[in-house]
């Protein structure tokens, strides 16, 4: 009997290549930066071989790439025949079979490395993952303003996530997963603490498996400067106007002005040199609205929160009592009918409104799947149309439909993001309800019961009675065969009838 150690090699012999599982290596690039090479086992054996690809995006089925085969005089040579199927412009060819992938995002995928000749057998399989930023390169940003950032992965199975980090630490700004393969980070109201590194990683279970990198980097703006900011009017809900000038002044002041008003501005706040800021009582932001930090005549900052839809319109920062820079501020705020909660099985309206729209975006709502956000309606906003809000119908709300959000998009970037979450709930009979059913039930069911009881019996009275009949019937008959009287015949007869 052969010893355990002499039966490893014997089964590695007879047992079919289609036996063995050739492990996946994954490996990851950044598109426009740099491609990856793809590096086949040394001793890859045979004369001929195929590289085969499952793209992550677009078709999903397998297609040839490249067959690879020895020069029939040079077995040091290999000759490559790119097929039709695929842009070859895209792969380059290595030595020995290796091949190079440039880093064009639409080439990720599954690669698998088969030998074709003399027998079929995978030799190396590999993920390759493409990771892209939007935008490309970042620019640097103004204080106060609100920055988006885009970050792409061409595939994230089920077990994976994708998280965006500020300086090595989760980053505190919101983030939400669209289409299952982009993660967006929307930084509001850009500041100091705002600068820094930001990666965006793809994990399994806390391991990172490979991440990005790039960085955000202040502007000090030294001319006047204007923005838009949009905002939910949610509790956590915040507006920061931050007023920061290249040179001391006297006086710096922000005030307000409603949308479509011809009214002058009304003053929100000021301050004098080195002086504390002073809140005007006169608006309506006098208790939602707090100072930030004044600086030497240079800066005001204010803080508003939570802000209501009626604070849409324009915000002015005056150094001296000239305009210095302006921000525009646009409302969002949505609600729910009816608004009086919702039961399981009825019908909901969600509208989503926007106070004005000074430039082209599309609206749309949004559901939550758990793991990814996708589009449910949208609807195309301009400053030449009419349309406000946008409303999604849901014909028969179920207790799986609590997750949405309404997105203000500017192409394919979200500039503003509010969440709703929906409670139905079961429709629940009272138990006094329940028990006056019952007892109705109980009474009907007694009443038609006591109602067949008595036809049943009448029919049987009435089923005897003609039997009878019919038997004097018969008697009379035989009695006139006798020659018994037909007056005494119809006499009985009379008789029966009387008595039923």
């Amino acid at each position: 009997m052969a010893r355990c150690w002499t039966g490893i090699p014997l089964i590695l012999i007879y047992l079919p290549a289609s036996a063995f599982t050739v492990q996946i290596k994954n490996v990851y690039f950044i598109e426009e930066v740099k491609g990856v090479n793809l590096t086949v086992p040394k001793e890859i054996g045979g004369t001929g071989w195929v590289w085969e690809w499952t793209p992550h995006h677009g078709r999903s089925e397998r297609v040839r790439i490249a067959q690879v085969k020895l020069g029939d005089s040079d077995h040091s040579v290999y000759s490559w025949n790119w097929t039709s199927e695929i842009n070859c412009g895209h792969f380059e060819a290595g030595a020995q079979g290796n091949m190079f992938i440039k880093p064009v995002f639409e080439n990720a995928g599954l690669f698998t490395f088969r030998q074709i000749k003399p027998n079929n057998k995978v030799l190396a399989k590999f993920e390759v993952y493409a990771f892209k930023f939007f935008p490309f390169l970042w620019d640097q940003v103004k204080v106060g303003t609100d920055v988006t950032r885009v970050c792409t992965i061409s595939r994230v199975k089920e077990s994976m996530k994708v998280q965006w980090k500020h300086n090595e630490e989760p980053s505190s700004a919101t983030q939400f997963n669209f289409n299952t393969t982009t993660t967006f980070l929307m930084i509001q109201n850009v500041q100091e603490l705002s600068a820094g590194q930001y990666s965006c990683s793809l994990q399994i279970n806390q391991t990172v498996l490979y991440s990005v990198h790039n960085t955000i980097r202040l502007e000090t703006p030294a001319q006047p400067a204007h923005y838009t900011l949009y905002r939910d009017t949610a509790n956590q809900s915040k507006v920061q106007l931050y007023c920061s000038t290249q040179t001391s002044h006297n006086t710096v002041e922000w005030s307000w002005k409603a949308q479509g008003s011809n009214s002058a501005a009304r003053r929100i706040a000021s301050a004098n040199r080195n002086q504390p800021a002073e809140i005007s009582p006169s608006t309506h932001f006098r208790r939602r609205v707090r100072p930030m930090e004044r600086v030497s005549g240079q800066s005001l900052a204010l803080h508003i929160a939570p802000p209501t839809f009626q604070d849409a319109g324009l915000f002015f920062c005056d150094a001296d009592s000239r305009e210095y820079m302006s921000v525009t501020l646009i409302t969002l705020q949505a609600s729910v009918e009816p608004s009086g909660g919702l039961s399981v099985g009825e019908e909901a309206r969600l509208t989503c409104t926007v106070s004005e729209v000074y430039e082209t975006f599309q609206l749309a709502w949004l559901k939550d799947y758990s793991r990814t956000m996708l589009i449910s309606k949208q609807e195309t906003l301009t400053p030449s149309g009419t349309v406000r809000s946008l409303t999604l119908v849901i014909p028969s709300i179920q207790t799986h439909h609590q997750k949405w959000a309404c997105a203000v998009f500017q192409g394919n970037i979200p500039r503003a993001f509010l969440t709703l979450r929906l409670e139905a709930k079961e429709r629940h009979i009272s138990v006094g309800f329940l028990g006056l059913i019952v007892c109705i039930g109980l009474f009907l069911l007694i009443s038609v019961t006591a109602l067949v009881f008595l036809m049943q019996r009448k029919c049987t009275q009435a089923q005897t009675c003609l039997g009878k009949e019919q038997t004097h019937i018969n008697t009379a008959e035989r009695s006139h065969r006798n020659k018994t009287s037909d007056l005494d015949i119809y006499d009985n007869v009379e008789n029966i009838y009387e008595n039923c």
